[in-house]
């Protein structure tokens, strides 16, 4: 029997015999994660699943835990991502500097070649073009 990184083989006593079953790790972690949530599922849903558990060698359990894991993760990553953009904006009207998209693409394609170009000129912002999405 080969054993996957991620499981661990578990002996139980079966009829007077010991006979491996194999349960993925996230068994071993009651102390960890002591919280219960029930979820109501479609049965579609539910069936899919079992399928995709099946195939990936997972309870459906562990697949369940390992999406959401996967989709706070991406969550995570987006809000950052937006907390950056915001943070971005906010220092382009605190500074009130931009840089010209032409001037930008010149500079990168000359450093992209290995050249050492001058960076290009900060402008003044142009309030009456300035898209501010909070208004």
């Amino acid at each position: 029997m080969t054993i996957r990184r991620w499981e661990v083989a578990i002996f139980i006593q079966n009829s007077g015999t010991q006979s491996p079953e194999v349960l993925p790790w996230c068994h071993l972690l009651e102390n960890v994660m002591p919280a219960t949530t029930s979820l109501k599922l479609p049965d579609a849903l539910k069936a899919s699943i079992a399928k995709v558990a099946a195939f990936e060698g997972k309870t459906a359990h562990a697949l369940m835990v390992d999406t959401l894991q996967a989709a706070m993760d991406d969550a995570l990553v987006r809000q950052q991502f937006y907390a950056d953009g915001e943070a971005s904006y906010q220092d382009t009207l605190r500074t009130n500097a931009v840089f010209g998209g032409a001037d930008v693409k010149v500079y990168v394609m000359a450093r992209a070649a290995g050249g050492k170009p001058q960076r290009p000129q900060a402008l003044p912002l142009d309030a009456a073009q300035a898209n501010d999405p909070g208004a």
